[in-house]
């Protein structure tokens, strides 16, 4: 328990501190805690023992490969990993045979990328980070194929907000080829150039209905679509398999209710203090981002609470500029400790169910290699 309630205590000390500290000073206190605390993150996934979701499942892959030529691993895991995640686990299982440091170099790769974007465009970078260890341990248990595809759409963020549309297409087409979701956000880039009005929400009501009632015929659909790649529609078919099997997958009534208010949150942080700024690109992206998160959070969860992992890539990139940039914005109203007080004492909450009531069986208690 130690491992998790002493980074939470720290980063929460640099984001109180932060507050006080002139403008001059900022920047150097900004960098000296954005490294202490990542190389902290890099250790905490790199050292894990049978901690964190898929562990295991990731492990077997990994001593596989490992102990296989290029065309063995081809043959076996082509049809349902991207190229990317297996060129990638090849060459760093063949240099480095080691399961602990293949999750040192991944947890490294995924901290500095995503990392750097947070730094790069948070008013309150301190903050965002506390936001992600209460969220999701600071990406230390990203396992491989989300962790680097999601360090990759951080990257295609930040090309967004450079209007490079094929910097933004490349680095989308590396994120697909570790994780197939991730195909969702191929039109994230022209999303964020809109400025959403009141006539969308008629077309999306309309949407959110039809997968209501024909969710499960339009799954079906993409299952025998012949052109899609066939690792996309062998994993369809296996979270089909996993929603028949076990009804909701890896969801409870009372994780529901965690994610509806969770959302309802950000929304209302979005009307309170962000809606009236969007003629700032950062915020009409991230508004536009986190919105469209949404929409495909509720047409997903019409089908099943398996196929709303869609969502993430669109979440992830947008909740926690959401957070500091209404931290920001209720300054102008005078009302910035306040907010501030109400964001950290949600991440609080978010911190304590994480570790005590989500997915606790798979981080409490923390092994390290050392202590295997």
């Amino acid at each position: 328990m130690f491992a998790y309630i002493f980074p939470y205590c720290l980063i929460t000390f640099f984001s109180i501190t932060d507050q006080k500290k002139d403008l001059v000073k900022r920047e150097y206190y900004y960098k000296y805690a954005f490294i202490v605390f990542a190389l902290y993150i890099i250790i905490l996934g790199g050292i894990r023992w049978e901690v964190g979701s898929d562990w295991n499942s990731y492990l077997e892959v990994y001593n596989i490969i490992k102990e296989n030529r290029w065309s063995n691993v081809f043959r076996l895991y082509s049809s349902i990993y991207g190229y990317g995640f297996l060129i990638y686990t090849f060459i760093i299982s063949h240099l480095f045979p080691s399961y602990s440091i293949y999750l040192t170099i991944t947890a490294a790769i995924i901290v500095v990328i995503s990392y750097r974007i947070i730094y790069k465009y948070s008013s309150y970078p301190l903050i965002a980070l506390m936001g992600i260890f209460s969220f999701s341990f600071g990406y230390a248990f990203s396992v491989p194929r989300s962790g680097l595809a999601l360090a990759f759409i951080f990257q295609a963020f930040d090309e967004i907000q450079k209007n490079k549309k094929i910097k933004f297409v490349l680095f989308v087409m590396l994120a697909i080829s570790f994780h197939n979701t991730v195909l969702f956000f191929v039109p994230a880039y022209w999303i964020s150039k809109r400025k959403l009005n009141i006539r969308i929400f008629p077309v999306v009501i309309s949407l959110l209905l039809a997968f209501i009632v024909f969710g499960d015929r339009i799954i079906g659909l993409l299952k025998n679509i012949s052109f899609l790649p066939i690792s996309i529609t062998a994993r369809i078919q296996f979270y089909t398999y996993l929603w028949s099997a076990e009804g909701e997958f890896g969801g409870s009534i009372f994780n529901l209710v965690i994610r509806i208010f969770t959302r309802g949150f950000l929304v209302f942080l979005i009307y309170s203090y962000l809606w009236n700024k969007r003629d700032n690109s950062i915020i009409n992206t991230i508004i536009n981002l986190y919105l469209v998160s949404i929409i495909i959070y509720l047409m997903s969860i019409g089908i099943s609470d398996v196929f709303t992992r869609v969502a993430i890539c669109y979440e992830e990139v947008s909740q926690y500029f959401i957070f500091t940039e209404s931290i920001k914005n209720a300054h102008a109203k005078g009302k910035k400790n306040q907010v501030l007080m109400i964001v950290m004492a949600f991440f609080f909450l978010k911190f304590l169910s994480r570790l005590f009531i989500g997915y606790n069986t798979e981080y409490v208690p923390y092994t390290t290699y050392f202590g295997k």
